[in-house]
Formats: structure tokens, sequence, C-alpha cells
């Protein structure tokens, strides 16, 4: 999907590896535990979030289509969808 690339802005870009070679250049391993744990607690809302929203997307499209606004969803990706989110279940399309 061509839509979801990730193309910053070079002074982001260079902010981001600046935060990098910070990280890696960090003798204090406390401070690192911190990190990754920060990092992984991060990861894991956001890898919710994104799940829901492609559910919610998915659901979208099924509505579109019924109305005649958009041809009808693959059921494989509508199924695939609705696994990444199964919470998500019985709620409308």
């Amino acid at each position: 999907m061509a839509w979801l690339n990730l193309d910053l802005p070079l002074h982001e870009e260079l902010e981001i590896e600046k935060n990098v070679r910070v990280i890696l250049d960090c003798d204090d391993l406390d401070e690192l535990r911190k990190l990754a744990a920060s990092l992984l607690r991060a990861w894991a809302q956001q890898s919710d979030l994104t799940a829901q929203l492609i559910a919610q997307i998915s659901g979208c499209e099924v509505i579109l289509a019924k109305a005649g606004l958009l041809p009808e969803p693959d059921r494989n990706y509508l199924e695939w969808a609705r696994s990444l989110y199964p919470e998500n279940d019985g709620a409308d399309p």
C-alpha cells in the first residue's frame, strides 16, 4: 500500500539519528533498561492502536461497499483485518 510510506523531513531524520547515537553511547545499564521498558510499552500501545484502526477501516470499507460507493472488499482481507483486533468481534462489519 503506497499510502503507508514513511518519508520524514531531513531535519527529523537527523534528530532521530542524533538520539540513536546518544543511546548507543550510553554506558548506564539501568538507564538503558528503563528506556527499553518504555519503548516496549509504547510499541505495544501503538501496535494495539494500529490493529484497531485497520479493523475500523475494513469496517468502513464494508459499509461503503454496501452503499455502492466501493467494490466489495476481498474476504481474505476482511478476515485478516478482523483477526488483528478480535476484541472488536460482534461490532458492526
